[in-house]
């Protein structure tokens, strides 16, 4: 009987740490789902003006923040019912998010580089390109990068100065001004009012800090859900105990 309830008391304590880290590992399932929704809609202008297409990424973090939340589901159900198949079943499933999850934060850190070459190489593209013929897309993609970052240019705004857009009109475009008020821009001559950065060194920084930061977190997470395979294995191998032992 004592025996017995030993295992009653490990089965509970078991239960409130598997919740804990269920409900931990659901809210990062939404964190990553709300991310790849806000990378689908932000990002779009900066894969337009990238030599590489990297399209494909907010779609994969949609996909594997809604696979976590599932299996966080699954995660509670086996949990509250003691099933221990179900919980078996759970801790494989977490190993696969591991291993995905640790793919994806070595992915992040290592092709770091090649995204800001691509992006690099397309955006000077996007300006030499700007405002010709079958390049509207590009135009428009260049103009709302310089406007919501205050940029011009990709390393300055020289950049446009031997450009076809430059040499045709001897101006800079309007997505450059510093001005809120356009109809008071200077953008040619002299006592110019555009932005001074470039946008590349923008959106370089922009890569550098959050794909650091997303892949380490993505890294992080995956150690974590270590605990939660040892946790759910545990569990499941009580149960079994429990229906042993009343037997």
């Amino acid at each position: 009987m004592t025996k017995r309830l030993q295992t009653t008391a490990a089965m509970g304590c078991l239960k409130m740490l598997l919740t804990i880290f269920n409900f931990i590992f659901w809210c990062s399932g939404v964190a990553i789902l709300a991310i790849g929704i806000w990378g689908r809609i932000t990002m779009e202008k900066y894969n337009e003006l990238s030599t590489d297409d990297f399209s494909n990424v907010p779609y994969i973090l949609i996909g594997t923040g809604s696979f976590i939340i599932i299996v966080g589901i699954i995660g509670c159900c086996a949990t509250f019912k003691s099933i221990s198949w179900l919980l078996r079943l759970y801790g494989f499933l977490l190993f696969i998010v591991l291993i995905a999850e640790l793919a994806a934060g070595i992915s992040g850190l290592v092709y770091r580089k090649p995204l800001q070459d691509g992006f690099y190489a397309g955006l000077t593209d996007a300006i030499n390109e700007y405002d010709q013929p079958n390049h509207s897309k590009d135009s428009e993609a260049v103009n709302d990068l310089q406007s919501s970052l205050e940029c011009c240019g990709v390393d300055d705004p020289s950049t446009w100065e031997n450009t076809y857009y430059f040499n045709t009109s001897n101006q800079y475009p309007e997505s450059c001004c510093s001005l809120e008020d356009t109809d008071q821009c200077v953008l040619s001559g002299t006592n110019l009012t555009i932005y001074e950065d470039g946008c590349y060194n923008k959106v370089a920084k922009f890569l550098d800090k959050n794909m650091v930061v997303i892949g380490a977190c993505a890294m992080g997470v995956a150690f974590f859900q270590v605990f939660g395979i040892i946790l759910s294995c545990c569990l499941a191998k009580v149960i079994n105990s429990n229906k042993y032992e009343m037997v």
